[in-house]
């Protein structure tokens, strides 16, 4: 079975048009195995053992509940559908599929029955496969060895179809225009209420039309859902970009402490990574992050230890073309402490951010030997002064994708529960206090 998984993921990574193309030479491939049966029942054969017809019709129907399973596969329609061209030809495309999976079903089932005696036949586990073995030639036996390895082919067309199902469902796009129903979170109902279904889809709001992205499926990139997963994940452990799952989705909807933050992508040449989409109490459009805020948002969830940071620290040197004032560096071990309080009849807000850089970049002249201190100090006051341009962002916008809303109700639980359902206001009143500590670690392999 390993051994058919890698070609089944090779295949199924290429998305449906390659699939479809698989199941259509699969299908020609074993179009002669139901032969076999008609060289078993050469061997032997009794139609009396059909008989009587309609005895205990009972228990032959509550046994027809068994063969569903045997249908499934249907269901990837739902799936398939907006990718048709000619959706008006999909339901005989189905009729059609399970009818001919119907008929045989039906020949093997009838020439079960009339190989065994009905009093043999309960004695066999698999009697569909142990008539085969009567089947032998004057230049091979054990037929049935040969059919179990062409039956494989069967096999591996379910597996590779639910498996691209799967994948298609590890990322759930929305139009920025659907998050303006304050009821567009009912459309994903039956992903928390069916206790078989997974909550780790990545959620991604498309600033544009979702159907560019759906139809995106370049040649040099695996198909859209896995593509658009590697993205959101990759880009999350950078410090890029929020991930936001089902289950991330469900806590910042349903928790009064915090209010959600989404991935928002759009379509290019490539689909383009654009920052976040915050959403209000109520799960409406409230406003948006371009990368760079994002990133700060993640510093101040104090998830991840490490970013990547372009900073302008110096000023006035844009004249020069090629002098300019900005610094990036990588942040490591970054450490956010955050001590809630209440005066004044209003929140209080302490946050401190400590953490180590690594400068990666320098376009500007600056002897940072002898000047780390001074180094240290512009890079300071610029991430304190970003951060407090953020926290003003979403005062204004009385939301809180932080979750400062958890740290006052763990810590100052009496106020909070006096403003819990009108928490965006009370933050928009709270004083929020920010400090910057950066250590310099490394300044690159040059002076």
């Amino acid at each position: 079975m390993i051994l058919f998984a890698i070609p089944i993921y090779t295949i199924a990574r290429n998305g449906i048009r390659i699939i479809g193309r698989y199941a259509e030479i699969v299908f020609f491939l074993i179009l002669w195995m139901p032969l076999f049966y008609w060289f078993a029942l050469r061997e032997s054969h009794h139609w009396i053992y059909l008989l009587p017809l309609f005895k205990d019709m009972e228990k032959a129907l509550l046994a027809t509940q068994s063969t569903t399973y045997s249908f499934l596969g249907f269901e990837i329609v739902f799936l398939l559908y907006p990718f048709l061209q000619k959706k008006q030809a999909a339901s005989i495309g189905v009729i059609i599929a399970s009818s001919l999976s119907m008929l045989v079903y039906l020949f093997v089932t009838l020439a079960s029955f009339i190989f065994f005696s009905p009093d043999e036949i309960t004695l066999f586990n698999e009697p569909t496969l142990s008539i085969l073995k009567v089947v032998e030639f004057r230049f091979i036996e054990r037929m049935e060895i040969i059919f179990l390895a062409f039956y494989l082919l069967v096999l591996s067309r379910a597996w590779m179809i639910h498996m691209y199902g799967a994948v298609f469902c590890t990322s759930w796009l929305f139009g920025k225009r659907l998050l303006q129903n304050p009821n567009w979170l009912s459309l994903l109902d039956v992903f928390y209420r069916d206790s078989k279904a997974t909550v780790n889809p990545r959620i991604m709001i498309v600033d544009g039309p979702v159907s560019e992205i759906m139809h995106f499926n370049p040649k040099d990139k695996p198909i859209t859902w896995i593509y658009l997963k590697s993205l959101i994940d990759t880009s999350h452990a950078r410090g890029e970009s929020v991930k936001t799952t089902l289950q991330n989705l469900h806590q910042q909807m349903f928790d009064k402490g915090i209010t959600p933050s989404i991935p928002n992508i759009k379509m290019g040449k490539e689909v383009i990574l654009t920052g976040s989409t915050l959403l209000n109490e109520k799960g409406t459009y409230s406003t948006s992050l371009n990368s760079q805020e994002t990133t700060l948002l993640q510093i101040l969830h104090g998830d991840k230890s490490d970013f990547y940071l372009t900073l302008p620290v110096i000023k006035g040197k844009e004249e020069n073309a090629i002098e300019r004032n900005m610094l990036s560096f990588n942040a490591h071990d970054v450490k956010v402490k955050i001590h809630p309080g209440y005066s004044h009849d209003k929140f209080r807000f302490d946050i401190h951010v400590n953490m180590y850089m690594e400068v990666m970049e320098r376009l500007f002249p600056f002897d940072m030997r002898k000047n780390t201190d001074k180094l240290e100090q512009l890079v300071e006051e610029q991430l304190k002064m970003q951060l407090g341009d953020f926290i003003k962002k979403i005062q204004k916008n009385k939301i809180d994708p932080i979750g400062l809303g958890i740290y006052a109700r763990a810590y100052q639980n009496r106020y909070y529960e006096q403003v819990q359902n009108h928490w965006g206001k009370a933050l928009e009143e709270a004083t929020i206090n920010i400090s910057v500590d950066v250590t310099t670690r490394s300044m690159g392999s040059i002076k």
